[in-house]
């Protein structure tokens, strides 16, 4: 059975995630199934993540880039930051979490929206300074309302690559 997101479980999530804001948190990864489970359930069975923050390569703000993707149609959603208390909570919650660079402030997307974004996977790219978060995406993702930031067409070539 699917998981049916609705913006009233995406609002409970939210307040589950303030209320444990002053934990300290582990490297934890947490990957929905595609059983039922309650949120509880889920988060007493975290799994431990292959890297602590400690690991990253940083950027000069002391953040990490991170690309989105649908984890269905494989579509890229978005680009945003993380900075540690992102990373940790979007380990723990299962609800991608950034660092807004404009408010200066943690983002939990679709806090105000309810287009929250659950993940299914993170992975680290070659240099260990970029993530690729595979999500779940409820309604858009980006603040225009269009499903992907990447909506702007620059150039399009006919042209095919020959197998040599």
């Amino acid at each position: 059975m699917r998981v049916k997101y609705t913006a009233k479980w995406g609002l409970q999530i939210a307040e589950m995630i303030f209320q444990t804001c002053s934990r300290e948190l582990q490297g934890y990864i947490y990957t929905k199934t595609e059983e039922s489970m309650s949120m509880k359930e889920k988060k007493e069975t975290p799994l431990k993540a292959a890297f602590t923050w400690d690991e990253l390569k940083l950027n000069s703000d002391g953040m990490v880039c991170v690309v989105v993707q649908d984890d269905k149609n494989k579509d890229v959603l978005m680009v945003a930051y993380m900075n540690r208390q992102a990373y940790e909570k979007t380990l723990e919650t299962g609800v991608m979490t950034y660092w807004s660079r404009s408010r200066n402030e943690l983002w939990v997307k679709g806090l105000t929206s309810g287009h929250f974004q659950y993940v299914r996977s993170l992975y680290l790219d070659c240099d260990n300074d970029t993530i690729l978060a595979r999500v779940d995406q409820v309604g858009a993702a980006c603040h225009t309302g269009s499903r992907s930031c990447f909506f702007k067409e620059i150039m399009k070539s006919d042209n095919v690559a020959e197998n040599s």
